[in-house]
């Protein structure tokens, strides 16, 4: 069994792909992929959570973000159920939560 000076020991003799060659390799795979609108998007209406953010500090309110989300969809369910339980009424959990809410 790999202890964790053995982990970072090996992670230091792997070579690393030169950054600017994968910044280009990473735009020529995006080519023209465009991400689309999000609810979130649309119930601030804004055009990017980049404006969302902007627009919240130019305002003085304090944001939170969370990212959840797992390899399949019954994963990220059941991660969501740890870190948001059911509230009483559907989709009223406390902001402190996030600014989205997803029953599961």
């Amino acid at each position: 069994m790999l202890n964790a000076a053995d982990v970072i020991q090996q992670a230091l003799t792997v070579s690393l792909a030169d950054s600017d060659d994968l910044r280009l390799r990473a735009r020529l795979m995006a080519g023209d992929i465009r991400i689309g609108r999000s609810a979130f998007l649309d119930r601030h209406e804004v055009e990017s959570e980049y404006e969302y953010k902007k627009q919240a500090m130019q305002d003085g309110r304090i944001m939170y973000h969370a990212h959840i989300g797992m390899n399949d969809i019954d994963a990220t369910a059941a991660a969501l159920t740890r870190v948001a339980p059911r509230s009483p009424e559907p989709n009223t959990l406390p902001k402190i939560r996030g600014v989205v809410a997803v029953e599961v």
